[in-house]
């Protein structure tokens, strides 16, 4: 069996924009219902503050706290400075990884791969519509 090469890719770009639109209504369709999740978590917590526990156990199941904590970076080279003037680094602050921009630079200009790295590529194929 051949296949025409406009016709798959005219394929590939229908389903892909049909996906798309999918996901946009499964997301529209779950907003009340997340919106209800939202406002019964907001209330549990209230209800949870307000008699000093940190959960409720009942025959449904358990409410119960959890704190997430965000991280974010407000003066880099304070940060930087901070890890580094210890008097024995604080490495367990940071996360030490390698760059890919970087590691492709050095490649272009060295043509070798820094030790201590893999390096995998791999080729995919993507579409753009009109």
């Amino acid at each position: 069996m051949s296949y025409n090469l406009s016709e798959v890719i005219d394929k590939y770009v229908a389903l892909r924009d049909q996906k798309r639109t999918m996901v946009r209504e499964h997301e529209e369709a779950l907003k009340p219902i997340d919106d209800k999740l939202n406002k019964i978590e907001t209330w549990l917590l209230g209800r949870m503050n307000e008699d000093g526990v940190e959960n409720y156990k009942t025959e449904f199941g358990t409410a119960y706290k959890t704190i997430k904590t965000s991280v974010t970076m407000a003066d880099r080279d304070m940060f930087k400075d901070f890890v580094f003037s210890s008097s024995v680094p604080l490495w367990n602050l940071v996360d030490f990884r390698a760059s890919k921009k970087g590691v492709e630079e050095f490649l272009e200009d060295s043509e070798e791969i820094p030790p201590g790295l893999n390096i995998t590529r791999v080729t995919t194929v993507n579409v753009r519509s009109k």
